[in-house]
């Protein structure tokens, strides 16, 4: 078997590893917050203490595996779609995403980044790859990807990156819909913050003008298992997750189970962030290059 057919048939048993029979079928919520009767409490928080508190929780976590049930709505110029298929999230923190989704052992899509590049490959009909550099961000739209979310973003969107302790200026900390509300300097995004167990209940990404573009709410909270450390210390995190861009583009729904630090039975290998290495894998029969119209 040459090369590239074992690392298919690596790819293929990685994914058909999720049991399929045990998919929800996850509703997109409104991205509207539902009326909440916590009470405004007396004293705000500084952004300092509230950032010590929130980072209390994620600070053993510098990556993630889990199962994924992930339900896609997008339109194109071909119309409405949708999907629901199950695979991967794996993460390797800050910058390095592989997000696997199929149905019946079969890939459907498969998303990624690492500290460079980011991708979205569509293997439904005619194998795609849709590609960038991260230094081209900002020239691109969500209309060029085949799903509304950069891989880039997932990871913010996910609610496990730190927030930054001591900014040179730090921001205000306001009381809003039951919640604090942070905007963190220099990440294009703002954290509504429960109260009572710091963990982030809703993320919204800006766009830069400063409007909200794609909110993430997240819920369902659960202790990740980590390689070494006693229940009792091991930190939470969401296990759902409804995505929407506000114009409507497109929307995904993402349930995890069993969340890990991946660290038992080496499941997460550096070549599932290595976009030569997937090339090789997916055989993309066209190829989008994101940044062809922008110098790199």
């Amino acid at each position: 078997m040459s090369a590239p057919a074992q690392h298919k048939a690596t790819i293929d048993q990685f994914l058909t590893t999720g049991v399929l029979g045990s998919i929800f079928l996850l509703v997109l919520a409104s991205c509207q917050t539902p009326p909440t009767t916590v009470q405004q409490p007396k004293h705000l928080p500084t952004y300092q203490e509230l950032a010590t508190r929130y980072n209390r929780n994620l600070q053993r976590i510098d990556r993630l595996w889990a199962r994924a049930v992930v339900e896609l709505r997008w339109h194109d110029e071909q119309g409405k779609h949708f999907e629901q298929g199950d695979g991967h999230l794996i993460i390797v923190l800050p910058d390095q995403l592989a997000l696997s989704i199929g149905k019946l052992g079969n890939t459907l899509f498969w998303a990624g980044c690492n500290p460079q590049e980011y991708w979205w490959f569509d293997l439904q009909d005619q194998p795609a790859l849709y590609f960038g550099f991260h230094a081209n961000h900002a020239l691109h739209t969500s209309e060029q990807l085949p799903l509304s979310v950069q891989p880039i973003d997932l990871i913010r969107l996910l609610g496990i990156l730190p927030l930054a302790p001591n900014p040179p200026t730090p921001p205000q900390v306001v009381w809003a819909d039951g919640g604090y509300l942070i905007q963190p300097p220099n990440t294009g995004s703002r954290l509504l913050i429960d109260p009572q167990t710091t963990h982030p209940t809703r993320i919204e990404l800006l766009d830069p003008s400063g409007e909200v573009a794609l909110v993430s709410h997240l819920s369902r909270w659960q202790r990740m298992d980590i390689k070494g450390v006693p229940p009792g210390g091991l930190p939470f995190v969401a296990t759902r997750f409804e995505m929407s861009l506000v114009d409507e583009y497109g929307s995904m729904t993402v349930f995890l189970s069993d969340p890990t630090d991946g660290q038992t039975g080496n499941q997460i290998k550096g070549s599932l962030f290595d976009l030569e290495y997937l090339r090789g894998v997916f055989k993309p029969i066209q190829e989008i290059d994101l940044d062809a119209q922008h110098p790199r």
